[in-house]
């Protein structure tokens, strides 16, 4: 039996891949249902599939938390099609794409007033900046290789724990980006 493969966000904004028979699938999230992290607890929310990262009760995976609280869920991003837990297709109200024809002068602006999760497909040197930073928001690029070798470049970010890929070419590149009052914190992941 081939399972579906997911890539998400840990708790420490790492990259994961993670079988769909590795967590434990609940259905439809529930305001009065109890996740935990350690059992892996998944659910269905409006259309997207999100895993537990930390133990929660009656919090959305969309939910904006009081003091810059993280959220407990990580999106669950379809990484290899197998066969799908029960309840239905994976399709991401909160995740979109950004073609690289969107590039200006080499550069795509991503902006923190579009989904929360964004991918692009890297076919050429690309430039990551980012528009509209209003504190408190988080945004999470999905660089997504093509094969070929193609340098990557960041716009002004305060990077924390890792530096950025300076090339892409096998592996998927993670950014999680967070605005604050003063600048944009960075971290940045590599799928192994």
């Amino acid at each position: 039996m081939s399972y579906a493969v997911y890539i998400y966000a840990d708790a420490n904004k790492f990259q994961q891949k993670i079988r769909a028979d590795e967590v434990l699938w609940n259905g439809a999230w529930s305001s009065t249902g109890t996740y935990l992290a350690t059992r892996l607890d998944a659910i269905s929310y409006a259309t997207g599939r999100y895993v537990a990262i930390y133990d929660s009760v009656n919090v959305t995976p969309t939910q904006v938390l009081p003091n810059r609280k993280p959220n407990p869920w990580s999106l669950l991003v379809v990484y290899q099609a197998g066969d799908e837990p029960p309840f239905g297709p994976p399709v991401y109200p909160g995740f979109g794409t950004v073609s690289t024809a969107a590039i200006s002068n080499g550069t795509i602006a991503y902006s923190f007033t579009g989904p929360e999760t964004q991918a692009t497909t890297v076919d050429q040197d690309l430039g990551v900046s980012v528009a509209n930073a209003t504190p408190g928001l988080e945004l999470n690029l999905v660089l997504v290789p093509d094969g070929n070798p193609h340098n990557l470049t960041y716009g002004p970010f305060q990077w924390f724990d890792t530096s950025p890929p300076a090339t892409i070419l096998d592996k998927t590149v993670l950014l999680t980006l967070v605005a604050t009052d003063t600048a944009v914190l960075a971290k940045a992941s590599v799928a192994i």
